[in-house]
């Protein structure tokens, strides 16, 4: 039986509990993300494509990252007014997610009338929104960025995403991707499901 460090396990037990994620048959149990994955489905915050497919290699979008935030925020009710943010959220099941985020200066629009919710979330957003989740926009320090020195594609970090980035690396929520002798952010790529789940238990476990 496979054991996973997210489950319920306690040193009486003969056996092992059996982690959620083994019920996707795409979940590799022997994967860097598998505890995150476990973890995720666990406390409902995220849900597989099927009842047997959890699709970790997927990308996110924007509306599916909020919707997450928005269940770990406790999923409050928002008025009708709040709900009139943008013209392309409107009945859909992002809905009241993305009014609470705009509505708590979590996300902004692609414009002033457009969120763009099924695009695509690239890593540098999500960490920037991990950002104002849990800090609201605070400073990081006055010298923003120099957390980032020791990565080699740092200058590929956008401007506005920067602070993010010094916050996420300085918290552990962000550690880099190893290739060869040196250590990416990849803040250009898109965040995948397996990436989100890791940094979603991150973000719980260890910073809100």
């Amino acid at each position: 039986t496979r054991y996973c460090a997210d489950c319920d396990a306690t040193e009486t037990r003969e056996v092992a509990p059996v982690c959620p994620a083994e019920k996707f048959s795409d979940v590799d149990t022997k994967q860097w993300y598998h505890e995150g994955v476990c973890y995720v489905i666990r406390n409902g915050l995220m849900n597989g494509k099927s009842e047997t497919v959890f699709a970790p290699n997927a990308n996110l979008t924007r509306a599916e990252l909020v919707t997450v935030l928005y269940r770990i925020d406790g999923s409050e009710p928002v008025s009708n007014q709040e709900r009139e943010c943008f013209d392309d959220i409107a009945g859909a099941y992002y809905t009241d997610a993305v009014a609470w985020a705009y509505s708590n200066g979590v996300v902004n629009g692609v414009s002033a009338n457009s969120f763009a919710p099924n695009r695509i979330v690239t890593r540098q957003e999500a960490v920037t929104i991990f950002y104002r989740y849990c800090v609201d926009g605070a400073a990081v320090s006055a010298e923003s960025g120099a957390e980032l020195n020791g990565f080699a594609d740092r200058s590929h970090v956008a401007g506005y995403a920067t602070e993010a980035f010094t916050w996420a690396v300085a918290t552990g929520l962000v550690e880099g991707s190893i290739s060869g002798s040196k250590v990416y952010l990849n803040p250009t790529n898109n965040l995948n499901r397996a990436q989100a789940a890791v940094l979603l238990q991150r973000c719980v476990e260890d910073i809100i």
